[in-house]
């Protein structure tokens, strides 16, 4: 099971997951759908803009629409899946995008504020009765740089990364900023399940192969220094980041947390090691280090090992949310962590076959 696989399975099935009760366990995807565009346009009733014509674009964990005004005005609007991120984090994902727009020439999704002057709207989805919050910002223009890998956009990507990183290291945080932080491989209060009352799911020699990758993690992620501990995207794959006459855009900063740059970095080779051969990774690796260093020095951090927690952060999520895929998850990745383990190097099966 791929990490780009792993993401469309779980996605999938955590958007019923978490905004439908058990009541509504029967009703079809297509009366679902129609339910949620509801919340959306009660959503957008609250901006005080006309919007002439709303378009769903997809319900990956939370739902997306694109909203368009009389004059050409686009929009984006996110509903937020009920029982996903919190309101802190939507704060922190403000704070960091507004101090983005000001301070830097990325272009970027701009919040756009409520009719009561608050960056987002809380709503009830009258269906569930579960608590909502939409997001609405200006539409980037441009495809997703999945669609164009190669050597010189990867090195591009690398280079925003570290203009991101480097704004982070010297925006002073508000204080009201949220102090969630990625400093082992569970960053947000989660359970730990993968290490508790999942193990005996588990058969006892994958359990010594998990137990020796956390043992690694853990010993990477203390040898960090504190005060490098800043700002992070945290979710700044191939997939969220939009292209446009060969500029870049990053998007959706929802998991936006305090966190290390190695960590941030090791998140988006994870999925490009797992989206394309090895023999492109290898290239993108390098074309990326490139990018970023003729901005930055590249951090000195274990990216591998950081790529390592990635993976037990995603086997324990499974373990929390999708506990029928847990088994055969482990067993997956237990031969990957197994050779990382072993050669020092991170060999995946690729999915595709569409870098240059």
């Amino acid at each position: 099971m791929s990490e780009g696989l792993t993401r469309r399975i779980l996605n999938h099935e955590t958007i019923w997951r978490f905004n439908r009760p058990m009541a509504e366990n029967r009703i079809t995807r297509r009366t679902w759908l129609r339910r949620q565009r509801r919340v959306a346009n009660e959503a957008l009733k609250r901006y005080g803009i006309e919007f002439v014509r709303v378009d769903f674009v997809s319900a990956s964990t939370n739902f997306i629409y694109r909203a368009r005004t009389g004059d050409g005005g686009l929009y984006g609007l996110r509903v937020v899946a009920a029982n996903w991120r919190t309101e802190e984090n939507l704060r922190a994902e403000i704070a960091w995008l507004r101090a983005l727009v000001r301070d830097t020439d990325i272009p970027l999704p701009e919040v756009v504020e409520a009719r009561s002057g608050e960056p987002f709207v809380r709503l009830t989805d009258p269906y569930s009765g579960l608590e909502r919050r939409a997001l609405l910002v200006k539409w980037l223009p441009g495809i997703s740089l999945a669609k164009r890998l190669n050597t010189i956009n990867v090195g591009k990507l690398g280079e925003l990364f570290a203009t991101l990183h480097a704004h982070a290291l010297g925006w002073t945080l508000p204080v009201d900023f949220p102090r969630a932080s990625f400093t082992r491989f569970l960053g947000r209060g989660e359970d730990d399940l993968l290490f508790g009352s999942k193990e005996t799911l588990v058969k006892n020699d994958s359990m010594v192969v998990l137990h020796a990758t956390r043992e690694r993690v853990e010993r990477a992620y203390e040898a960090m220094p504190p005060n490098e501990l800043q700002v992070i995207h945290c979710d700044l794959w191939h997939e969220n980041v939009k292209i446009r006459r060969g500029v870049l855009s990053p998007i959706d900063f929802e998991d936006t947390i305090l966190g290390y740059r190695e960590h941030d970095i090791a998140m988006a080779w994870l999925d490009l090691a797992e989206a394309v051969p090895p023999e492109a990774y290898a290239r993108y690796v390098d074309a990326f280090t490139t990018g970023y260093e003729r901005v930055a020095t590249f951090p000195s951090g274990d990216i591998l090992s950081f790529q390592l927690g990635r993976i037990l952060w995603t086997l324990n999520w499974i373990a929390r949310f999708q506990p029928k895929h847990f088994r055969d998850a482990v067993e997956d990745k237990r031969t990957v962590l197994e050779r990382a383990l072993a050669t020092d190097q991170l060999v995946l099966d690729s999915t595709t076959a569409n870098a240059t």
